[in-house]
């Protein structure tokens, strides 16, 4: 069952180098091979590494300027440790 898997996944693997090599749309490619598009999609999907965004901590800090009514309570103020997102 595991090698049928593997198999597979290599079958795939050979698919997806050779429709980039291509130059042919995905509908194309799929129609020449009898591939559903649907399943070049799942594998690729499959295939692609998965990404996360890096983590950033934000703080919240009282700020130190009196505020618009004189009351001192000027509300929160953002900052941000680390790489900025953009």
């Amino acid at each position: 069952m595991e090698q049928q898997k593997e198999e597979q996944r290599e079958r795939w693997r050979g698919l997806l180098s050779e429709h980039k090599n291509s130059g042919q749309s995905v509908a194309t490619f799929c129609r020449e091979r009898g591939l559903g598009a649907w399943q070049f999609y799942e594998w690729k999907k499959r295939r692609r590494p998965a990404t996360t965004e890096p983590f950033l901590a934000v703080e919240l800090v009282a700020a130190p300027s009196a505020g618009r009514n004189g009351t001192g309570n000027a509300g929160p103020e953002c900052s941000a440790r680390g790489p900025a997102p953009w």
